[in-house]
This record gives C-alpha cells, sequence and structure tokens, in this order.
C-alpha cells in the first residue's frame, strides 16, 4: 500500500496484493483511489479496484441429504467435484472476481453540517451459487443421471452461474 500527498490538495492512495492458490493459480488485486480537495468546504473522491474470491472448501466439497416431512421426498446436495455434477455438466469451480469503480462528493459547509453524496458501480463475475432443484420426477434424463440413487427425488449442487452487478 502506498499513499501520496503530492500537495495539500491532492491525495493518492495505490494498494496492490497478490495471491496464489496452489487449486486456482494467481492472482493480482489492486486500488486507486484519489481525492482532490477544491477548498476546505468541497472535496471530490474516486477509486477503481478488483477483487478475486476462490472457492471456499465448503463450496467444493459440501454434500448433504434432506428429506421434507410434508412430501416424502429427499433432496441431495452433490459436491462439485462428484460424478454426478460431471454428469450434469457442471464444471470445477472457479474463482469469482469483482470489479469496483465509485465516486463521490464531499462538502462540510459548517462545522455542524456536512453532505456527501457517493456513487459505485460493482460488477461480479462466476458468483459462486446453490443452483436450483433438478427434479427427477418431471425429468427424464435427470432419472437417468440418477439411476443408481434410488432414494434421491431431488439434486443441486453448487456452481458459478451469475454475474452480477450492483449501483
Amino acid at each position: 500500500n502506498l499513499e501520496l500527498e503530492p500537495n495539500d490538495r491532492l491525495l493518492v492512495d495505490m494498494a496492490g496484493r497478490y495471491e496464489y492458490y496452489s487449486d486456482f493459480g494467481s492472482n493480482l488485486a489492486g486500488k486507486l483511489a484519489i481525492r482532490y480537495t477544491f477548498s476546505p468546504k468541497f472535496s471530490i473522491r474516486g477509486s477503481v479496484s478488483n477483487g478475486y474470491r476462490a472457492p471456499a472448501l465448503q463450496q467444493r466439497y459440501f454434500s448433504g441429504i434432506q428429506t421434507f416431512r410434508g412430501s416424502s421426498q429427499t433432496v441431495r446436495v452433490f459436491n462439485n467435484e462428484s460424478n454426478i455434477t460431471r454428469a450434469f455438466h457442471i464444471p470445477s469451480l472457479t474463482a469469482e472476481s469483482a470489479f469496483n469503480l465509485s465516486a463521490g462528493f464531499t462538502s462540510r459547509l459548517s462545522t455542524s453540517f456536512s453532505f456527501t453524496l457517493d456513487g459505485y458501480i460493482i460488477q461480479l463475475k462466476n458468483r459462486i451459487i446453490l443452483s436450483g432443484i433438478f427434479d427427477r420426477i418431471r425429468d427424464p434424463q435427470i432419472n437417468v443421471i440418477l439411476v443408481d440413487y434410488p432414494g434421491i427425488d431431488l439434486v443441486q449442487f453448487y456452481t458459478n452461474a451469475i454475474n452480477t452487478k450492483t449501483y
């Protein structure tokens, strides 16, 4: 992390981080933030950064079985590395990545009144979620995949399924 204040109006903050995961490779994440003070009463600021999150162990290897009392249906969550998950053509989990952009305006009009306005965009790619439920009774192809699991009615698994943007 490096913070510079080249004059009494400008502040520059830079940060970087290198990570290496034996299962997912390496990543270089960084941030650049700037604040410019027009006067003691008005400033603007902005930042841009990226992020990275490797899948947690429980997202990759969790499996479980649950039976619902009212319907007597059994749902199984197969782990992301199982043959059943591969039969659904779900690849191994990859890391989530993020891109962040923000800008803001600050004002201190008096000792008892200040005003701040900020905006941001956060974009997440390859977000890891628990899938929807796949029903072997409603889909004959799922029934074929689960032929060796006669007591399982419904199937779920963790997958990199969505990209999101937040404003």
